[in-house]
């Protein structure tokens, strides 16, 4: 997924993490605060996917004591968020280098 090696990684206990690598005072603003955590899952078919993502949500809100009348105090992104946002950076860059080469072809053409 996203050019990563599935074969460098490896799964560890948050607990040993935070035993054996603290997290540091100056942390850059990427790093994971205390207590936060990221969680990849995939579902066993991309039909499940729908299925998977709504029993995620009620997991979370079951485990964090969400009652039914508060909004989620977490985030769940799927493939579709992540490929919107490149769409939306790519459209962006694309409409940029169209501007650019437009203004240098009308100034290279008026010389």
């Amino acid at each position: 997924m996203l050019g990563n090696n599935f074969d460098a990684v490896a799964t560890i206990p948050y607990t040993t993490i935070d035993k054996y690598f603290p997290v540091p005072q100056e942390a850059p603003i990427w790093f994971p605060k205390r207590g936060e955590l990221f969680l990849d899952a995939i579902a066993q078919t991309p039909e499940q996917s729908d299925q998977a993502q709504k029993e995620i949500i009620e997991v979370l809100r079951i485990r964090r004591h969400l009652p039914s009348n508060k909004g989620n105090n977490f985030v769940v992104f799927t493939d579709d968020a992540f490929l919107s946002l490149y769409n939306a950076l790519t459209g962006g860059i694309f409409a940029l280098m169209t501007l650019v080469s437009g203004i240098s072809l009308m100034v290279a053409g008026s010389e």
